[in-house]
């Protein structure tokens, strides 16, 4: 007895037998059923194409559907078995020659309505995959504006993936309505999704780069930012998921850079937040570097502010001691970035016996002092504001008691809030919070 072949789950639905039922040459001809059952863009439509047509089962509900006497053209690599009221070509829509093909049958009418239901040849590389159906919308795509007439429709195949939001993007500026839909008859276990577009703009002139896939498709990157060291100092950098893969070079649990490194450099704060451990034979035996320090070098990301200024003040220590060392590299290394700004006209070189600017450290280190000068103010102003408050709520309890025979004295808890500082006003209350005018 001969094997039965094995069938896809859940391949075998209600669609696919309602497809035999009625007729219909697959189970897809339901998904433009639904789709225009809800948008509508069949019953008035008068010239119809129809992009990887193949087995025709979109045809056929077109032929049904639309008014007798339309056109309707349908276009795959495969031959089309015949339908009536339907001619269709065989042809690669990615070429001129197909262009071509399809004016001369349309006798160069624009088409009201453009169908794509296209799809790659599916194997076990969902990523190229992916990029090759996304690459084979913007192929019809671009076929579609060739053809359309102006208010036209387009309706296409997409399988959501990392291009989409490019698709869509494209979409939005040639069309005026652009919906993306599931219809019922669509499997839930596949990707597919349709995207209908309504009211083609029909510009006038088309940017290429919109429909160039090597564009439209490019991976864009975020700059990187680059924070001034109050802003290391306050918030360390927060490392975040690297979803599409790390740079290359770079180890996913740690990275490295060297002492030498940490000293010369322009902008050592941003380096101690983005690195996690410094190694350096020289400067480990130097007698600055403290078996404190040298912990406090195994994993930078560990670190609070405390430890970030402590490891600034041994740089400090260590430049001035290795002053001659460092004294080529570093020379050469602010000679370029004073030129670089010069050249931007950011910065102007200075002038022969003009006063040298202040060091990059010590002004690191006055701005981290002064910083820390402002936030103990702060912190002070707002413990006097509570003493204030707390004072001010005993002078009322006792007012009131007073009022009835009770509690304690107002005048006591005036002298008593004199004695520690706080001031009050004529009513015994803070001035610091304001006195509530009396009424003649």
């Amino acid at each position: 007895m001969a094997k039965k072949a094995k069938k896809g789950k859940n391949r075998l639905d209600k669609y696919y037998h309602l497809a035999k039922e009625q007729g219909y040459r697959s189970r897809a001809a339901f998904k433009l059923i639904q789709l225009n059952r809800k948008y509508n863009f069949l019953g008035k439509c008068r010239a119809l194409l129809d992009l990887c047509a193949a087995p025709g089962g979109w045809l056929q509900v077109a032929a049904k559907t639309m008014p007798v006497g339309s056109l309707i053209l349908g276009v795959d690599l495969a031959p089309i078995k015949p339908i009536r009221g339907v001619k269709t070509l065989v042809q690669d829509i990615t070429t001129q020659q197909c262009r071509s093909a399809i004016k001369r049958e349309a006798g160069n009418a624009k088409m009201d309505v453009v169908l794509h239901d296209g799809a790659p040849n599916v194997g076990g590389a969902w990523a190229s995959e992916a990029y090759n159906q996304s690459t084979l919308v913007l192929d019809s795509l671009k076929l579609a504006v060739d053809t359309l007439a102006p208010k036209g429709t387009f309706v296409t195949k997409i399988f959501r993936s990392k291009d989409y939001n490019a698709l869509l993007y494209a979409f939005n500026q040639l069309f005026e309505k652009v919906e993306a839909t599931k219809p019922a008859a669509s499997r839930n276990a596949s990707a597919e999704i349709f995207v209908v577009c309504i009211g083609f703009k029909a510009p006038a002139k088309i940017d290429p780069r919109l429909l160039d896939h090597k564009v439209l498709f490019q991976e864009v990157t975020e700059p990187k930012k680059v924070m001034g060291p109050e802003a290391l100092l306050r918030q360390k950098i927060k490392q975040r998921r690297f979803r599409e893969g790390y740079e290359e070079g770079i180890s996913t649990s740690h990275r490295f850079t060297s002492a030498l490194a940490f000293l010369v450099s322009d902008s050592p704060v941003e380096m101690l937040g983005s690195f996690t451990e410094e190694l350096a034979a020289k400067i480990r035996s130097h007698a600055a570097t403290t078996a404190e320090i040298k912990s406090l070098c195994k994993d930078l990301q560990v670190l609070g502010r405390s430890e970030f200024k402590q490891l600034l003040r041994w740089r400090l220590a260590l430049r001035k001691d290795l002053k001659e060392d460092l004294g080529t590299e570093e020379e050469a290394a602010k000679a370029g970035h004073r030129k670089a700004k010069a050249a931007d006209g950011k910065q102007p070189q200075p002038a022969d016996g003009a006063e040298a600017p202040q060091d990059p450290e010590e002004a690191l280190l006055a701005d981290m002092a002064a910083l820390k000068d402002k936030m103990a103010r702060e912190a002070k102003r707002e413990k006097r504001k509570r003493r204030e408050m707390k004072i001010k709520a005993r002078l009322r309890a006792a007012q009131a008691a007073q009022a009835e025979g009770l509690g304690e004295d107002p005048q006591q808890v005036r002298s008593g809030a004199l004695r520690r500082g706080v001031r009050t006003g004529g009513d015994g209350l803070g001035t610091g919070w304001g006195r509530r005018r009396r009424c003649s």
